[in-house]
C-alpha cells in the first residue's frame, strides 16, 4: 500500500480506504458533496485523486468528453486563478509549457480533458491574473516608499 490512504483496484472495481487518513478523506468528500465547494484546492491539485478518476474513466465508470471539458469561461478563469495561487506549491513556473499542459489535463481537470481552445483561454487567464497580481504588488511597494 502506498502512503496515499485511498487505492483503486481497476480489476476488482473497488476503492479501498485505509485507516484514519482514508476516513478523513471520505469525510471531506461527504462534506463537500453535501455542502459544495467548487474547485477546492486540495482536490483540484491532488495527483493521486486525479489518477483514481482517470482510472475510473478508463474503465468506463465515469463518462466524460475526451475532447472538451464541461467548463465555461468563468470556470476556466477560476481555475486559472487557483493555478496562479498554488503555483508555488505545484512548481508551475519550473514546468515547461508541455509539462504545464500535462499537469492541467492529468491533474487539475481530470477526469475531464480541455480542448486546445480551452487550454489557450486558461493560459491567457493565467497571464492576466499574474499581470494584475504584479500591479497590486507594484502599487503596494510604491505606497511603502511614499
Amino acid at each position: 500500500m502506498s502512503d496515499f490512504p485511498i487505492q483503486y483496484d481497476a480489476d476488482a472495481g473497488t476503492i479501498q480506504l485505509d485507516g484514519k487518513g482514508g476516513a478523513s478523506v471520505m469525510l471531506a468528500f461527504l462534506l463537500k458533496a453535501k455542502f459544495g465547494d467548487a474547485f477546492d484546492r486540495e482536490v483540484l491539485f491532488h495527483p493521486n485523486l486525479a489518477a483514481i478518476m482517470i482510472a475510473l474513466r478508463a474503465k468506463g465508470i465515469i463518462q466524460v468528453s475526451e475532447t472538451e471539458g464541461p467548463f465555461d469561461r468563468t470556470a476556466i478563469q477560476s481555475i486559472a486563478r487557483l493555478i496562479v495561487g498554488e503555483s508555488w506549491r505545484s512548481g508551475w513556473w519550473q514546468k515547461s509549457r508541455d509539462e504545464q499542459i500535462e499537469f492541467i489535463q492529468n491533474v487539475v481537470v481530470a477526469p475531464h480533458r480541455l480542448s486546445a481552445e480551452q487550454i489557450e483561454f486558461l493560459f491567457d487567464d493565467i497571464e492576466g491574473d499574474l499581470h494584475w497580481q504584479r500591479r497590486i504588488v507594484d502599487a503596494a511597494d510604491a505606497a511603502k516608499v511614499s
